[in-house]
């Protein structure tokens, strides 16, 4: 089965491929359908629920709107966008999604502002500093914008550890280390936020059996996150779909372990074609977007921590990027005012007098 989306604002899968669709066949095929009859009926007489039930009216919804989108897919694409395709592999079946997508947001927002005589507000907590990332990730007018001071002391209610010795990213076994050292030194829910399915799997294999733990199931964030929520087990390994959404106060969760700086994949082809878009219109373009889009993210997932003014609790940040690369200062920047060290034992201290 061939799901076609019209619009997407963002993509965040890692296995698009750029492609020409093709699919003159296709839109013909389906309008050939259009021109059925069933019962000596045209078709779309049975879209009425009300006479020939909902999965009829179901059925002949979906012909025409993948008509539509057929006949729109297969047509020159407008200026800015790009088509991609993912391939979506299980046991029992192969999807292929295939997307119209337009990566550059310059203005999109700033044109509602005019649609509203300027009466728009728009919030973020994660927000980067850099103007031109923020127009061109998330097409808002940041020349607009206003930077508030957070309500949190995160000097005071927080430690960020970031250690230089584990280079682009943490195994497994440097994971679990550090899950049983904190977990040795506070009573309250961890959360284990990884890059990629693959360490997950890694992790289920290797865990220490007196640490209780529930690892993510694909499209079950919510139960993972309900089980720190309800304390029927002490840790929550996830991945990215758990780094926001998220609020579990107090001692619900008093540590967060992040397993390497949340890069998007090079080979994506939206941050791609974005990242040359950047870079020919306003010059350092790998910075204003893949950096400045990881930026955001490892916000996100640390963000998980504090929730309250009373929140207190420690993040771990197991890449050495974060101390140890060309973009450092960044990195350092966005962390701020929360103290950062590379001393595992100061995370330790700090939790058993939380």
């Amino acid at each position: 089965e061939i799901e076609l989306n019209r619009y997407k604002d963002r993509i965040f899968s890692k296995s698009f491929q750029p492609f020409d669709p093709g699919l003159g066949r296709w839109s013909q095929a389906l309008s050939a359908y259009k021109n059925l009859s069933l019962l000596g009926q045209p078709l779309d007489s049975f879209a009425d629920e009300s006479m020939y039930g909902e999965d009829l009216a179901k059925l002949v919804a979906r012909i025409y709107k993948l008509e539509e989108d057929m006949t729109f897919m297969n047509k020159p694409i407008p200026e800015g966008w790009i088509r991609i395709v993912d391939k979506i592999e299980t046991p029992n079946y192969v999807d292929a999604y295939m997307f119209a997508v337009p990566p550059i947001l310059d203005n999109k927002i700033e044109d509602l502002f005019k649609d509203v005589g300027g009466r728009l507000v728009g919030v973020s907590a994660t927000i980067h500093k850099d103007k031109t990332s923020v127009k061109t990730l998330m097409g808002f007018p940041a020349e607009k914008g206003t930077q508030i001071a957070s309500v949190f002391d995160e000097a005071n209610q927080m430690r960020v550890y970031a250690p230089k010795d584990t280079g682009s990213g943490a195994t497994a076994d440097d994971l679990i280390r550090v899950v049983k050292t904190l977990d040795k030194a506070t009573t309250g829910g961890m959360l284990v936020l990884c890059t990629s399915w693959t360490m997950v799997r890694e992790l289920e294999a290797k865990w220490p059996e007196n640490i209780t733990v529930r690892f993510q199931e694909s499209g079950r964030a919510a139960a993972a996150a309900q089980s720190l929520r309800e304390k029927t087990v002490k840790c929550v390994v996830a991945t990215k779909s758990l780094w926001t959404g998220i609020d579990l106060p107090g001692d619900l969760l008093t540590v967060v372990i992040i397993d390497k700086l949340p890069f998007e994949t090079p080979t994506d082809p939206v941050m791609s074609f974005l990242n040359d878009y950047v870079e020919k219109k306003y010059k350092n373009g790998w910075n204003r977007t893949y950096l400045a889009d990881m930026i955001m993210s490892l916000k996100q997932g640390v963000g998980r921590l504090i929730r309250r003014e009373t929140d207190r609790g420690v993040v771990a940040i197991l890449d050495g990027r974060v101390k140890n690369s060309r973009y450092s200062g960044a990195i350092m920047d966005a962390l701020k005012p929360a103290r950062i060290t590379t001393d595992l034992n100061e995370l330790v201290e700090f939790l058993k007098k939380s």
